[in-house]
């Protein structure tokens, strides 16, 4: 049978024989055919962008080039790293909804459920994906699995989280001194190693907050600034309470 009319020819390129006229292209780079033709099968926009082998990405800068660049996501540990095709950093997600991004040079960050950014500073991050800032407040920094392992505790102070195995918080050290999780006859309680104090409850990091839910359901909340403030009490203690 003949071939239909309707059948279209097949394409074939003979990059051997592309010629080496060069022309701009959308963003006014100078490329020959064949380099466009790399370009276009990488699905990139930039000749930067071809090689296969990428230098180190670049977390600080003076500009912001979002808007120039391709985007490309890298993974590091549990971070969602957002760089342009020159491998220069300028956003990245932590797993956990908080968002972190470069505008002009200066970073912020925009935590879950709130609306407005905070400025940070003294940005670094781990290939494992562990990494570290300064607010206003002070220094936080976070372990590759995303968890809180420093963070301001108010005039000049920090606290220091440490997590077992099952990714549980079992010690913290801050103004009161060195405290360590204890399970005794099923219940759960902390013990000040310094002055032998014991709170009966557990402890938990919540965002940049330390909580501490007391077994008499009221629940503590010790801020980043210095501050104590009582979180919540359970409806079932309430009655009978002064």
């Amino acid at each position: 049978m003949g071939d239909s009319k309707d059948s279209l020819p097949k394409l074939e390129l003979n990059e051997n024989k592309m010629h080496s006229v060069k022309a701009p292209d959308l963003l006014g780079n100078t490329m020959c055919s064949k380099e466009s033709l790399d370009v276009f099968r990488r699905g990139t926009v930039n000749a930067s962008a071809m090689c296969d082998v990428l230098p180190p990405i670049q977390i600080t800068g003076d500009s912001n080039k979002q808007q120039s660049y391709a985007q490309h996501h890298e993974k590091f540990g549990s971070l969602d790293l957002i760089v342009d095709a020159k491998r220069e950093l300028f956003g990245f997600t932590d797993g956990h909804g908080n968002t972190f991004t470069k505008f002009d040079g200066k970073w912020s960050e925009r935590i879950e459920g709130e609306k407005q950014a905070h400025s940070i500073e003294n940005l670094k991050i781990n290939k494992d994906g562990s990494y570290s800032f300064t607010n206003e407040l002070g220094k936080f920094s976070y372990d590759s699995k995303g968890q809180l392992t420093e963070a301001p505790a108010g005039d000049g102070h920090s606290r220091k989280y440490h997590y077992n195995e099952k990714g549980e918080l079992d010690k913290i050290d801050g103004r009161l001194g060195h405290w360590e999780r204890e399970v005794k006859d099923g219940h759960v309680c902390w013990v000040n190693k310094n002055n032998g104090a014991i709170w009966k409850g557990d402890f938990t990091v919540k965002q940049d907050m330390l909580e501490f839910h007391a077994e008499n359901g009221v629940t503590w909340g010790f801020t980043a600034q210095g501050k104590d403030v009582q979180v919540k009490v359970d409806e079932k203690h309430k009655k009978g309470r002064i």
